[in-house]
């Protein structure tokens, strides 16, 4: 049962976009940044990705390098996004550029648990 209260005034469409694996592919990127801080800490590359694959940062610190700083950990992390960023060399997935020209300016928006300047970075 709906009450009067729970109908919609009016149609809206908005759509929500991860930006990481929907609209650009950075998995290279990411498999570099976290090959890049596992060599710098005297980790298997191979292992920290997997790891980080399924976990958030902090969760693989504590994994991979527990008896690390995980503030110093992150803070390294950071940096090398931050490096890879500016680099620019981002691929956007075939076709996302079009759609998201096509969708008018305020139906989407972009949700992520990344920071923005970096989101900004990505799409430049």
């Amino acid at each position: 049962m709906t009450s009067e209260r729970n109908q919609p005034t009016g149609r809206r469409t908005h759509v929500l976009f991860d930006v990481d694996g929907t609209l650009i592919d950075a998995l290279d990127n990411q498999r570099r940044v976290w090959r890049t801080w596992a060599r710098r800490h005297g980790l298997d590359p191979d292992e920290v990705h997997r790891v980080a694959l399924r976990t958030r940062p902090v969760e693989t610190f504590a994994q991979v390098a527990p008896d690390r700083d995980p503030g110093e950990c992150l803070a390294a992390l950071h940096e090398l996004e931050d490096e890879d960023v500016r680099s620019g060399a981002y691929t956007a997935f075939d076709g996302a550029a079009e759609l998201l020209s096509r969708l008018p300016s305020a139906s989407w928006a972009l949700v992520t648990s990344n920071y923005e300047h970096r989101v900004r970075g990505r799409f430049a």
